[in-house]
């Protein structure tokens, strides 16, 4: 009996809460410029390479085209017109060359016009050697790559020997490689 009283009382009083508790107001401020909002910085801050000066050394960077942060914030950059990967170490400004070299080439220890990195939990990249009309894998530490799709020839008529590799991907598990590129019919 005394459970069922206590019960009572507890659904009274939160009913009564309820039922007293006034309307929320909503109160329009009458100078919109107070009104906080979220802006960009429009200045930006340079992470790699000198901003307006391109060049092939360490610390530069020649038509950077694409990026990938691995899992300790270490960044990657397709340094497209130097025909290399640099790699940045976090909080660093000065790269290190992990792929490819400032001369344009298609032998394995060269790139050309790289534009797309992937790197994986072993640190390997696969770069869409777009020039060359491949994608190569290139294990951490070594001085060449090894083609893992493409046939490194231009073929209108191939779709995994298209002109233009766009973009490359790789499956949650890491095993299987994947290309997505556009083919240029001209």
């Amino acid at each position: 009996m005394l459970i069922a009283v206590l019960i009572i009382l507890i659904i009274t009083t939160i009913l009564l809460v309820l039922l007293i508790k006034s309307p929320t107001k909503t109160i329009i401020p009458s100078n919109l410029d107070n009104i906080p909002a979220l802006r960009w910085n429009s200045t930006g801050i340079t992470v790699a390479g000198i901003s307006g000066s391109p060049g092939s050394t360490d610390n530069q960077l020649n038509s950077p085209f694409d990026i990938f942060l691995d899992y300790a914030n270490n960044l990657y950059i397709a340094d497209r017109g130097n025909h290399r990967i640099q790699k940045y170490l976090f909080g660093s400004s000065i790269g290190q060359r992990v792929a490819g070299n400032v001369t344009s080439g298609s032998s394995s220890d060269k790139l050309s016009l790289p534009s797309r990195v992937l790197i994986d939990s072993n640190e390997n990249l696969y770069i869409a050697d777009t020039n060359n009309n491949r994608i190569q894998f290139w294990r951490k530490g070594a001085n060449s790559g090894t083609r893992v799709a493409g046939t490194g020839k231009k073929n209108k008529s191939r779709l995994y020997s298209s002109k233009l590799f766009s973009s490359i991907f790789s499956t949650l598990n890491k095993t299987t490689l994947f290309s997505l590129h556009i083919t240029v019919c001209l």
